[in-house]
């Protein structure tokens, strides 16, 4: 499953060429997925 996002996601960011762009649209980007593992995961408990 995480292989998958992260192949969708390179994929769509493909699309946009201007270097700007896609930092902006990576990081957002890595963002989400990382909040989707987090949340897949549960809370943090110590």
């Amino acid at each position: 499953m995480r292989r998958m996002t992260i192949k969708a996601v390179q994929a769509w960011l493909a699309l946009h060429e201007t270097s700007p762009t896609q930092r902006a649209y990576r990081r957002e980007a890595e963002r989400l997925i990382l909040w989707q593992l987090s949340s897949a995961t549960g809370p943090c408990r110590s």
